[in-house]
């Protein structure tokens, strides 16, 4: 969280300086040394590049201005996508553009329903947004409770985060500006005309005893962030779910050819006959059903989409049943009537998705899902099952023990049934592993040697010619510009291409992939823009940056709350995803005392000041892997709520009360729904709500007999989730 200065010539990095003047030919750029610029000449006419403050308050306009602009173009761009916008916020629509002000529609019933069943939370999102800038103001009038209402408190639990990460910059702003910025003025190493390197920690002599104010704030800071972090985690109000995620145990490495429930419930019968088994769900191969299923629920939304323009137009609209069949106008292609194109092929899919779904559940995974009448049956289930010092567990046995060989069972506690990625639990571990081989493989070879904004440079350097390599040295500012592009355009895409290579991994659970997608977004982060400049050595702290960092977390947390209410639906997160953002704080303070730490050892070598800045750092990492890996000093940790145990960590926070009343079973929706031969799948939201992230579409059968044409269902199998976009 805490912002560094990568030395005074790489402040560019960060803060581009440039300022563009046009003056005519008869126009003379000042001679006082004060104000350095570059000048070139191009077709009669001069550009000024300022150098006043190394062009930050230049570049603070430019900004300024380059964002109202872009936010005037958003804005025109949102009240064009409207219309369709209110259709994204009811139901889903993987293939509309309108995705990107209004998400995919991908979310949970908590999306649409209140405590009532009712949609008053579209309805409120609906009034709220029918000016052309009245979401501009919702975001700064929107309650919590609303945010709550709509996305559940996991919403609200990632915003408060934000909120003591902005209090603690604006803390650390405060001192920066009244403590740090007027000690670093007090030194004279930097020229006058360097402004901007008088307000860096280079300006101070290395023996000046100003120094010890930096090497006490640090230590202040990792205080600060401490302290902010416990009230944070204090105030989290994480109630453990009561309902039958903690009766239920997760059992893997069952044989698939005794994969019974009555064999299962026998076995446990006789093993511990003190215990009630309530329910067994076994787990199946669904990926080709998923794949199906997501195919016909795709042909539904085309039928829809086409009964509303016939409803609206009163013209049945007509269609190219190809690829690319919207452009291929020239080539004699035979146009259908889409509607009922697009029913004869919902009805087809429907037809092999009941087919599908007899031959899954021939196909058993080896996966067990076993309710208990109490926590405490489960609890002790779980317990005889765990293996100690790398030795088999000893649970009791059954004469079924022998081939059901519960002795290599892996038993834990069940994740909730709507976290788990049903398709993916069929994924061998072979498979898992060689996947994340590759795409971590991947990313680091892309984001450590391809996108280094210095290695980048080099390799553009061989296409220059004399005279791009002539512009470039008389005006150096075009070079610092493009590397702190370089640097802003990798370290945005980073987290988007994590993101889209997690889905090659097939988690089994989303809380995994989302606790995934944090860990690895960190460290390719921390790699690409931070430890690989810190290589330079030249890196040091700047005060003036601090403010920077404030504004830029106020800004990303009004964006947030819009996406969070009018883009993502709710969300389930897990301890372990709150305490992995609490770490990654003190991590940072870390990194901060270490750069504090070399600049001094560098400048001043084996001194005081060095000797106690190393002491204060190694105390700080100490202290921070003693609590992450031993649960020691937890007197001192940041994160104050009771340290959770391997049974904890597969908890999670429940939505809203009224799921804790609604008891799913843990089966995939797509061997849940009834019967759908000749119809529409109707499905009610609360069953849309698990086993799956998506909205419910409320739909009516069809009324009338269709025929079914001759169509090859399997290349929807071996197809994926793709779908002609015809029209």
């Amino acid at each position: 969280m805490l912002i560094f200065k990568m030395g005074n010539s790489d402040m560019h990095h960060y803060i581009s300086s440039f300022h563009h003047t046009l003056v005519s030919d008869d126009d003379n750029p000042s001679d006082n040394d004060s104000y350095k610029c570059s000048v070139l000449k191009s077709n009669h006419s001069i550009l000024v590049l300022s150098g006043k403050f190394e062009g930050i308050p230049d570049n603070l306009a430019i900004n300024v201005i380059t964002w109202l602009l872009l936010l005037i173009i958003f804005t025109l761009l949102r009240k064009r996508a409207w219309d369709y916008g209110r259709i994204a916020l009811v139901q889903k629509n993987d293939q509309r553009w309108t995705q990107l002000f209004y998400g995919e529609g991908t979310a949970s019933s908590h999306r649409l329903n209140n405590e009532d069943g009712s949609i008053d939370s579209v309805e409120i999102a609906l009034h709220m947004d029918k000016g052309i800038c009245s979401w501009l103001r919702a975001i700064f009038v929107l309650k919590d409770e609303q945010i709550l209402k709509r996305n559940g408190p996991d919403a609200i639990q990632y915003l408060s985060f934000q909120k003591h990460i902005i209090i603690f910059l604006a803390i650390i702003c405060i001192i920066c500006l009244t403590v740090i910025l007027p000690v670093n003025y007090q030194g004279d190493l930097v020229d006058e005309d360097s402004r901007f390197g008088r307000t860096t920690l280079s300006n101070l002599d290395p023996a000046s005893s100003y120094l010890w104010i930096h090497v006490g704030c640090s230590f202040l800071f990792l205080l600060l962030g401490i302290f902010v972090m416990k009230h944070f985690s204090a105030n989290l109000k994480l109630t453990e779910n009561e309902s039958l995620v903690n009766r239920t145990l997760v059992i893997s490495n069952v044989p698939r050819e005794l994969c019974d429930e009555s064999i299962l419930i026998s076995h446990f019968q006789e093993a511990y006959p003190e215990c009630n088994v309530e329910k067994v769900h076994l787990a199946y191969d669904v990926r080709n059903l998923t794949k199906l299923d997501a195919a016909r629920e795709t042909s539904t939304h085309a039928r829809m989409y086409c009964e509303h323009i016939l409803k609206e137009t009163g013209i049945r609209p007509k269609m190219r049943p190809y690829y690319c069949g919207h452009i291929c106008v020239c080539c004699s292609c035979e146009q259908v009537d889409a509607l009922d194109y697009y029913a004869e092929e919902e009805h087809a899919l429907a037809t092999a998705v009941d087919r599908q779904r007899s031959v899954a559940l021939l196909k058993p995974v080896g996966l067990a899902y076993v309710t208990l009448e109490t926590e405490e049956m489960a609890e002790r289930i779980y317990k005889d099952h765990q293996k100690r010092c790398q030795c088999s567990a000893n649970p009791p046995s059954s004469s079924y023990s022998r081939q059901l060989n519960p002795y290599n069972w892996n038993v834990d506690f069940a994740p909730p049934p709507e976290d788990i990625f049903w398709e993916n639990l069929s994924v061998s571990k072979s498979t898992w592993y060689s996947r994340a081989i590759t795409t971590n493989l991947a990313l680091f070879i892309l984001f450590f040697f391809l996108t280094t904004p210095t290695i980048v440079l080099s390799y553009l350097d061989v296409l220059y010619t004399p005279a791009v390599k002539k512009f470039v040295r008389e005006t150096p500012v075009v070079k610092d510009f493009f590397s702190t592009l370089m640097l802003l355009l990798f370290s945005s895409l980073l987290p988007v291409i994590v993101s889209y290579s997690d889905r090659f991994m097939p988690h089994w659970t989303r809380s995994s992939r989302n606790h995934s997608k944090m860990l690895r977004t960190f460290i390719f982060l921390l790699f690409m823009v931070v430890i690989l400049p810190l290589l330079q050595l030249t890196s040091v702290l700047c005060p003036l940056i601090a403010p920077f960092g404030l504004l830029y977390m106020c800004l990303k947390h009004y964006i947030d709350r819009y996406n969070i209410y009018y883009v993502y639906g709710p969300s389930k997160i897990s301890r372990n995803i709150h305490a992995t953002a609490i770490n990654f704080v003190v991590i940072s303070i870390i990194l901060m005392q270490m750069c504090i730490f070399f600049f001094l050892y560098l400048r001043n070598g084996w001194m005081q000041m060095s000797i106690v800045s190393l002491a204060i750092c190694l105390v700080t990492v100490m202290i921070f892997i003693g609590q992450v890996s031993f649960q020691w000093f937890l007197i001192l940790s940041p994160i104050s709520y009771k340290a959770f145990s391997r049974r904890d960590s597969t908890q999670f926070v429940e939505i809203s009360r009224t799921s804790l009343n609604i008891q799913q079973p843990y089966l995939p929706l797509v061997l849940k729904r009834s019967d759908s031969k000749g119809d529409i799948f109707t499905t009610s939201i609360q069953d849309r709500s698990y086993g799956t992230n998506e909205d419910s579409v409320q739909s009516t059968p069809d009324g009338g007999s269709i025929n079914i044409p001759g169509s090859d269902v399997d290349n929807f199998i071996t197809g994926g989730n793709e779908h002609y976009q015809r029209f």
